[in-house]
């Protein structure tokens, strides 16, 4: 006698296999393009779609310090940006007067952390609930291959 499991069992037990692979990736943040005066455009992967709508990104700019790049303390699409569901965030950006000679995006769950992200620091490496960070120094490629963004922030 073959016995079957509910379909509402059947479904938990993918809704709980997915899940639980897709938690089983460490998270990644990248850098895809910088376009001087218009935008950056980056990635994120190893979340779930439903984690990827409440996570966000903080960008960083290096001159002497780490600085949040464009405006601290100014709100989603100025100091952070948001990630859709498909992993993928933007944020406006502005050229200024000292060329960064690096550059970082930092991923939190949720967009109070990244409104609560310090708007500078002696390292991006350190600092508190960041999920994950790529640095990018002058001359490295970003995630899309141009190496020339150098001047563009």
């Amino acid at each position: 006698m073959r016995r079957s499991l509910p379909r509402s069992v059947f479904c938990t037990l993918i809704s709980l296999t997915a899940s639980a692979s897709a938690q089983g990736v460490a998270p990644q943040v990248t850098i895809n393009s910088i376009a001087q005066d218009v935008q950056i455009d980056g990635s994120v992967t190893g979340l779930t779609a439903a984690q990827n709508q409440t996570a966000c990104v903080v960008v960083y700019i290096k001159t002497d310090k780490w600085y949040v790049h464009p405006y601290a303390n100014a709100g989603p699409g100025q100091s952070f940006a948001t990630v859709d569901s498909t992993g993928q965030w933007s944020l406006a950006t502005v050229k200024r007067d000292f060329p960064a000679n690096a550059v970082a995006a930092v991923l939190f769950d949720n967009t109070q952390k990244c409104q609560n992200s310090p708007a500078r620091t002696g390292a991006v490496t350190g600092i508190a609930g960041a999920l994950a960070f790529r640095v990018y120094t002058s001359g490295q490629p970003l995630a899309g291959g141009n190496a020339n963004w150098y001047g563009a922030l």
